[in-house]
């Protein structure tokens, strides 16, 4: 599976780097929405896994963005997993009515991870 992940934090970059290079999938790591927006139009991924909390374009804006540019192109939907540290009450509504497909609350364990990634492709 090839995995774009947008994520601002190093340690939390090279953890998920190796827990998903591990199970073997490809991983395109960027530090902020803008950048996740322009991968995701120059690469062809399986799902994006998103933080939510980044410079320059929140992961919030990046979904509503890629979602814009799927619609703008018929394109077809690609997952987004929001991942976030924020886990309050709304989050969840306010990601998946962004366009988000799930979310995975911070810090999560690669059993969690795993978990929701055959959950995205079982539907």
């Amino acid at each position: 599976m090839k995995i774009l992940i947008a994520e601002d934090d190093p340690a939390n970059q090279q953890i998920a780097r190796i827990w998903l290079t591990r199970g073997g999938h490809s991983v395109t790591i960027v530090p902020d929405g803008q950048s996740c927006v322009d991968r995701y139009c120059t690469g062809s991924f399986d799902v994006v896994l998103m933080d939510i909390k980044m410079p320059i374009m929140s992961g919030v804006e990046a979904a509503v963005e890629i979602r814009r540019r799927e619609n703008a192109n018929h394109a077809p939907r690609i997952p987004i997993i929001a991942i976030t540290a924020s886990a309050m009450a709304g989050d969840r509504e306010e990601f998946l009515a962004s366009g988000m497909d799930d979310y995975l609350a911070k810090p999560y364990r690669l059993r969690e991870l795993d978990t929701i990634l055959q959950k995205t492709f079982a539907n």
